[in-house]
């Protein structure tokens, strides 16, 4: 086996595979650009769409609280943070006490608003590297109002769905969180040993600073879901199965494969899905991961993880809180699906452990 991978590398060096990657894009890219002259409506129509949906529902929604958190992040670096914060965060995270505030605020305030202030805490030198890659591995996680009411209320017919899937959302969050202290480097300061330096800065300061800051994220956050929405407008054109269409839509971006897979499968599976949260959430926090030096393969396992474990502990739920056909919008001959959700989470879920835990087991033989 060892002898064939020797043969596969020889084939395919690192340069030759740089070249094929690049190429690879550049044939995909062609391909977008070719689709867009040749249904210039459809771009048109999405771009339309979603720059109106930025400004009617992105913008007024993530905007100030973005403002809000980062105002909040920025004092608490002159303050102290109180004694039970740092107990409770290094006894559930081993972070300290701070970082209790920016997990707190990043399972309210909608997908990007914990990456921006991890990011915001590794440039104040707040956080260790290592503390802000663990924390970039669970603080990503969509708002209450757009899981409860567009997910829940507006898609499935059913506020109660919606309140389920944002707890196990939530609840799967946390358990990687909890999960990433094993992961804590052997020289993770205990909470009393922590010194914060303080930042000088008067609080109108603080506030030109954090519109100044968030403006750009925001306008780079719009750019993306514009970007993405233009992107799916050309994939309906694809000559393929609709399931192939709704596979490449969960991938891509979350708002609408859950609207698509709501009326063919069932609602642990939009717990999946909002777990996994699609390709265009990851670029809008990919800033925060480069700035941190996060490896990719981390981030994504620890999606994968996410989704599998939001599957689970939502059909859990369902099962003690049943919602009936009626109430919630989906489609019942697929419900079928659910009874795979368990091994398949189960299966997705051993195979990321063995990647986040390979690296650590190839350092120690190697020591």
């Amino acid at each position: 086996m060892m002898k064939k991978f020797q043969a596969i590398k020889k084939f395919f060096p690192k340069e030759k595979l740089s070249v094929l990657k690049y190429s690879f894009l550049v044939f995909i890219f062609c391909l977008i650009g070719f689709s867009l002259l040749k249904f210039p409506d459809l771009s048109v129509n999405a771009v339309s769409s979603a720059i109106e949906m930025c400004l009617s529902s992105v913008i007024p929604s993530l905007y100030p609280f973005m403002i809000v958190s980062s105002i909040i992040v920025s004092a608490s670096f002159n303050i102290k943070v109180p004694k039970i914060f740092e107990k409770i965060s290094y006894t559930l995270f081993k972070q300290p006490g701070i970082s209790l505030i920016v997990i707190l605020l990043s399972q309210t305030g909608g997908f990007p608003v914990g990456a921006a202030l991890i990011n915001q805490l590794y440039k104040a030198k707040i956080l260790s590297k290592n503390q802000c890659h663990r924390l970039l591995l669970f603080c990503i996680n969509p708002g209450p109002a757009f899981v409860i009411n567009f997910v829940g209320k507006f898609t499935l017919g059913s506020q109660e769905a919606g309140i389920i899937i944002y707890i196990s959302v939530v609840a799967s969050s946390f358990l990687i969180g909890i999960f990433s202290r094993f992961f804590a480097g052997e020289n993770e300061f205990l909470p009393q040993d922590r010194k914060t330096d303080k930042i000088n800065s008067s609080l109108s300061g603080l506030i030109v600073e954090s519109v100044k800051k968030n403006t750009l994220t925001m306008a780079e956050i719009c750019g993306w879901i514009i970007t993405f929405s233009c992107v799916n407008s050309i994939i309906g054109t694809l000559n393929i199965s609709e399931q192939s269409k709704i596979f490449i839509c969960v991938l891509l971006e979350v708002t609408n494969a859950c609207s698509k897979i709501a009326s063919h499968y069932p609602i642990e599976v939009i717990a999946g899905v909002i777990g996994w949260s699609g390709l265009c959430v990851h670029f809008q926090l990919m800033n925060s991961i480069i700035n941190t030096s996060l490896k990719l393969k981390y981030f994504y396992t620890a999606r994968i993880i996410n989704s599998a474990i939001a599957i689970l502990i939502c059909k859990v739920l369902l099962t003690v809180f049943p919602i009936s056909q009626e109430t919630a919008n989906f489609n019942a001959e697929n419900f079928v699906v659910s009874s795979a959700c368990i091994p398949v989470s189960l299966g997705l879920i051993m195979m990321s452990l063995l990647i986040l835990l390979g690296d650590k087991v190839i350092i120690k033989k190697k020591n």
